[in-house]
């Protein structure tokens, strides 16, 4: 029966299921015609795919909604009620249809799109399958769920209406929390999808087995608003399960961080404006100093990246002063001396600044390994990366710079580059940065499963004949955390100069 139903809703739907397909092909197409350097400027086609990209997630609800309410579950008069047929098959033709007529399509086109920007067999094939299985179980099941609650297209419209709007007035709401919270970390998304699943198992078992809307809308509504609070998690567990990941640990255990006085106080660039921190929505002048802190522990070929680290004060009579997410490390590739930059409010810091106080610093840690530089030439060079992706080369327009532009099948890599020349041209080192999601699957609903990055580097001179970008690309092996604890630091001795 699931097979007869199935064919009944695409005998109905072909169009809208081919239409929502074409718009997929083209917003995929238009992305690809960007080329690797779309990422380095705004231009109409990236304009254009963005808002392609808004129509086809709109285009692909829109077609879940619709097969759902062809035989909708509110309502006495349905054919399926009358015939009848049992609730398993009706709502296993449902899921079938949106696996295979909805997200099958968009696989298939961003597994072609991975092929044509020149990508291997298998990294074309385990990205898209990655976001492809990561949006079924993000958005397609609970749009699903969300489709049984409502009778019709219209309802279904107020309805999301009035979740964009509760969605988007939290968001605003918690804003400031969010971003003075730690970095985002792969757990969370997943306790977010894993308690959407449960959300939705149980609003279809309600519906489809028990037909009782009104008991099942309140289930979605708990659900949801659970589910935007679980990005709330404290951060230490979610990292704790990451830790408990790591590839190697053992190779952290070298990595220590530790006071370093004798690397002196802060001086910051000419010119360079004083940092801000914010409280309770607006900016303040809370005074701020600089820890001097050493990295020991770390080779050449590794590199820590800072994940989350933050401060508390201990005060006369051993009272604990808690200061949040309190700064950054500079640079963010933690390596030798440094300064961490702490915010202290401004009413601690004029009653304790002469006072000997305790700090204590929390660091989450990841440790990655470099694989083997690789080269391509500084103009003209277009080749695949391995861990990186298919890279190209280009001068400016000008002739002052060397342009890179990478397309990576799922996640961006952690990489740094350099440009070397045996010319009198000469170029910087540069770093691309990491992002602090070691996920190990790629999972997201908005573009594609191709990842652009695009790097600019000065060049002095005009010998780029022989100039080479070399690409190294890092992999995390250990997560880990370090606690900092200085006796005896006197605020004021560590203000910048």
């Amino acid at each position: 029966m699931v097979w007869h139903i199935l064919r009944k809703d695409l005998k109905l739907l072909w169009r809208m299921v081919l239409g929502v397909a074409l718009i997929n092909l083209i917003h995929r197409a238009i992305l690809s015609s960007v080329g690797p350097f779309g990422s380095g400027g705004v231009s109409p086609l990236v304009v254009l795919s963005g808002l392609l990209g808004t129509v086809s997630l709109l285009a692909t609800g829109i077609l879940i909604v619709i097969v759902v309410q062809q035989d909708p579950i509110p309502g006495l008069t349905q054919d399926w009620l009358v015939r009848p047929i049992r609730r398993r098959d009706l709502l296993l033709s449902k899921v079938v249809f949106v696996a295979l007529l909805v997200q099958s399509p968009i696989f298939l086109i961003e597994v072609g799109q991975c092929l044509a920007a020149g990508f291997p067999i298998g990294p074309s094939l385990a990205a898209p399958l990655s976001r492809s299985v990561w949006v079924f179980l993000a958005m397609d099941l609970p749009v699903l769920a969300f489709a049984t609650l409502t009778r019709s297209l219209a309802q279904a419209a107020g309805a999301a209406i009035a979740v964009v709007v509760g969605f988007a007035l939290v968001t605003q709401a918690t804003i400031l929390y969010t971003s003075s919270s730690f970095n985002g970390i792969w757990v969370t998304d997943a306790a977010q999808v894993a308690w959407g699943l449960a959300g939705v198992a149980a609003v279809l078992a309600i519906q489809y087995y028990r037909r009782k809307t009104t008991s099942a809308r309140w289930m979605y509504g708990g659900a949801a608003l659970v589910w935007l609070f679980v990005q709330f998690l404290p951060w230490q567990p979610a990292f704790a399960i990451e830790r408990r990941l790591s590839s190697q640990p053992a190779v952290a255990d070298a990595v220590q961080i530790a006071f370093d006085p004798a690397f002196g106080r802060f001086h910051g660039p000419a010119g360079q404006p004083a940092p801000v921190s914010a409280r309770a929505s607006r900016a303040t002048s809370d005074p701020y100093v600089w820890a001097p802190l050493r990295v020991s522990g770390v080779s050449e070929e590794q590199m820590l990246i800072n994940d989350g680290a933050g401060g508390r004060l201990i005060g006369p009579g051993g009272t604990t002063i808690d200061l949040g997410r309190s700064g950054m490390p500079i640079p963010w590739d933690l390596r030798g001396p440094f300064h961490y930059l702490i915010f202290i409010p401004k009413d601690i810091y004029n009653r304790l600044k002469d006072q000997p106080v305790g700090l204590e610093i929390d660091y989450s840690l990841t440790l990655l390994h470099a694989n083997p530089a690789q080269a391509i030439p500084a103009a003209g060079g277009d080749q695949w990366i391995e861990d990186v992706g298919r890279c190209a080369t280009r001068t400016s327009a000008g002739g002052a710079q060397v342009e890179l532009g990478c397309l990576t099948p799922g996640s961006p890599p952690c990489v740094t580059l350099s440009i070397e020349s045996n010319g009198p041209g000469r170029g910087v080192a540069q770093g691309s940065g990491c992002a602090s999601d070691y996920a190990p699957y790629f999972g997201r609903v908005n573009g594609d499963s191709i990842s652009r990055f695009f790097r600019e580097f000065p060049f002095a001179g005009s010998e780029f004949k022989d100039a080479r970008v070399f690409v190294k690309a890092y992999h995390p092996e250990a997560h880990f955390t370090r606690k900092v604890v200085i006796p005896n630091f006197r605020l004021s001795d560590w203000r910048p100069e």
